[in-house]
């Protein structure tokens, strides 16, 4: 038993191993996270952003950033994209465009402008607080998408006018 145990910790310390471990580690706090939030009546997807700060290279430093952290992180945002998609029916985003227009766009000018403002009051190069000003102004629609499918609302008026501002928001603070 001392030998396969001894062989399995000098597996854990090749990159493999390592990727094995971290990927372990993340599964199962994304398996226990939203579990005990819901306990509280609080969306799963916010215990998975606060376990992310708080296990990642801003926290605890239990998981480094890396190729393998990148591509599962990416497989994960992916999924609740297409999750998300699966939920959503297009059409009933089509009729209220304008509003979401609107939403989008004054959701995207006070960050913007705020964020803008604050790094040129920091000393900061005109190019430099602009980015800061686009960095603030952008919104996370799958965390948006996954938070209304948690509490289904993401097919109510509500869900579809927050969701539809949200696409649109996205789409004018990239271009």
């Amino acid at each position: 038993m001392d030998a396969f145990l001894e062989k399995l910790l000098h597996e854990f310390q090749t990159p493999f191993g390592n990727s094995v471990l971290i990927f372990s580690l993340i599964l199962l706090i994304i398996l226990l996270a939203p579990i005990v939030l819901n306990r509280f009546k609080i969306p799963g997807i916010i215990g998975l952003i606060l376990s992310g700060m708080l296990i990642g290279p801003y926290g605890l430093f239990l998981i480094q950033k890396n190729s393998a952290v990148d591509l599962f992180s990416t497989i994960g945002l992916l999924y609740i994209m297409f999750i998300a998609g699966l939920e959503l029916d297009l059409r009933d985003l089509v009729g209220q465009t304008r509003v979401y227009a609107m939403a989008g766009t004054f959701g995207v000018l006070a960050p913007v402008a705020l964020g803008w403002g604050l790094g040129w009051l920091a000393g900061l190069d005109n190019q430099t607080a602009m980015f800061l000003g686009l960095t603030l102004g952008a919104t996370s629609v799958s965390i948006s998408a996954q938070t209304l499918m948690e509490i289904k609302m993401l097919r109510s008026r509500v869900g579809l006018g927050l969701l539809g501002a949200a696409v649109f928001d996205d789409i004018l603070v990239i271009l």
